[in-house]
């Protein structure tokens, strides 16, 4: 049993990776998407809490080459997307700044603790921005209901 669970795990592990993995552009092309200006709020809270997460993002291409997508991976290990505005609607306060938000709310199943994040692009081409680092902390609580 725990051989099949290995192989289960790396496959999984393998699996991220790739689906993880940059397309790097020529040497010196200068078409990498840039992400800067990290906000996380609030950067912690109980099981069910609303965040958002704002960042700057630059093309040298423009504003049409960038995703509406902000990759999350928690820990190295697992892989989220996030739908991401400049549009000044759905947590995005002014349009068309650079600054790109997304919300998402911390699952039920969470554990508590710190978790660590890391944050990237990829422009429509796929290639992918440097990356940003967050920590969100998960703590006692109920968890939130909305209505």
């Amino acid at each position: 049993m725990k051989g099949r669970f290995f192989t289960v795990w790396l496959f999984l592990a393998t699996a991220l990776y790739v689906e993880a993995s940059p397309v790097l552009p020529e040497e010196g092309s200068g078409v990498l998407p840039r992400i800067s200006d990290l906000h996380v709020t609030p950067q912690s809270g109980p099981r069910g809490t609303r965040y958002t997460i704002a960042v700057k993002i630059v093309h040298p291409q423009g504003a049409k080459d960038i995703t509406a997508i902000l990759y999350q991976v928690r820990e190295q290990s697992e892989l989220t997307r996030l739908e991401i505005n400049d549009a000044g609607q759905h947590g995005d306060t002014v349009a068309g700044d650079g600054i790109y938000t997304a919300e998402s709310t911390v699952p039920g199943t969470a554990a508590r603790g710190a978790h660590h994040f890391q944050l990237f692009v990829r422009d429509r081409v796929g290639h992918q921005s440097n990356i940003l680092q967050y920590r969100f902390t998960v703590m006692r609580g109920p968890p939130l209901i909305f209505i």
